[in-house]
């Protein structure tokens, strides 16, 4: 099944001919194509949260203003003034508390690996003082979690999200078809929407059958306790000898 996606750019040499003055063209014919579409997918940059009053990494009054990226972003940064790096993470804490909000600190980030999800090192939302070190050649995801509740986490409903690992794959029994789509995902997490175009009972049969084997591990959704409201960004970023690169833009 084809779907039809349409991108339209907004930017320095799209849709604005000069400061402050927009393509009105380009606009309405915006406005059209939100007005028909079902779905909407906007992709920011810095820009939209500078103009709200959050200042970005490096402008002036930004972070790295305060915390020069190659003083504090690298390996050899951290190896050689551990403490002082932590200050970094201090500080982001306490820009949250400053606006009224806590990290998540029961999750966390983590390594990332190839046909690997949440490998070792974790990476926490709170300074916990642990002793790890990151090494050059790793590849970690840093997922920083704020909410303005107590920050304690708690599961939410049934189970949305599922992965099977390969080690302990068993096809006794199963719907082929199923399975097939299911292994397809060579051992990462997939959720119960990406076999949509699969009969549901028979897609249900499988994870049923999986479950009782003890072959399927269930990620229920996450909630903040008490239902406050969480907010979340997430980089990947790579380790390597001469620094740390940011492999999402």
């Amino acid at each position: 099944m084809r779907k039809r996606v349409t991108l339209v750019k907004y930017g320095i040499n799209s849709g604005f001919r000069g400061e402050g003055e927009m393509d009105e063209d380009l606009l309405q014919k915006t406005v059209e194509i939100v007005r028909r579409a079902k779905r909407v997918v906007a992709f920011t940059g810095a820009g939209i949260s500078v103009d709200s009053g959050i200042p970005d990494f490096r402008s002036a009054g930004g972070l790295w203003t305060r915390f020069p990226p190659d003083e504090y972003a690298t390996i050899e940064a951290f190896e050689g003034n551990p403490r002082r790096v932590w200050g970094l993470f201090h500080a982001i804490a306490g820009t949250l508390a400053s606006r009224g909000l806590r990290p998540m600190a029961s999750l966390c980030g983590h390594g990332v690996g190839r046909w690997l999800v949440h490998c070792p090192p974790p990476i926490p939302n709170a300074v916990d003082g642990a002793p790890g070190t990151l090494q050059p050649g790793m590849v970690v995801a840093i997922e920083p979690f704020a909410t303005d509740g107590p920050g304690n986490v708690a599961e939410a409903g049934p189970a949305e999200v599922f992965r099977v690992p390969p080690e302990r794959e068993d096809v006794t029994g199963l719907d082929g078809e199923v399975f097939e789509a299911i292994r397809a995902f060579r051992g990462l997490p997939f959720a119960r929407r990406q076999l949509a175009g699969l009969p549901r009972a028979r897609v249900e049969g499988v994870l049923r059958a999986l479950w009782e084997r003890g072959r399927l591990n269930a990620y229920p959704p996450l909630r903040e306790a008490l239902g406050r409201p969480v907010a979340q960004a997430e980089h990947t970023l790579y380790v390597g000898e001469d620094g740390v690169e940011v492999l999402t833009r």
